[in-house]
């Protein structure tokens, strides 16, 4: 998704959407989300407009994803 998609849409629009990894993520833990997979959006990330809170199936959660990696 891009990130002018994500700017014009309202705040809680994304909010228990699926949508699939397109790069590995890790968070500061170390915690990995694997390419192609598939995790729920949970909110807008509050560091910037264009990223996201993400959670996989296995319950690890990174904070700040930037929207077109997924």
């Amino acid at each position: 998704m891009t990130s002018t998609f994500l700017k014009n849409k309202a705040k809680d629009f994304f909010d228990g959407k699926k949508a699939k990894v397109l790069v590995l993520q890790r968070n500061i833990g170390g915690d990995e989300i694997a390419k192609d997979e598939v995790v729920t959006i949970t909110g807008r990330s509050t560091r910037d407009k264009i990223s996201l809170i993400v959670k996989s199936d296995s319950g690890v959660v990174i904070n700040s994803v930037w929207c077109e990696q997924l």
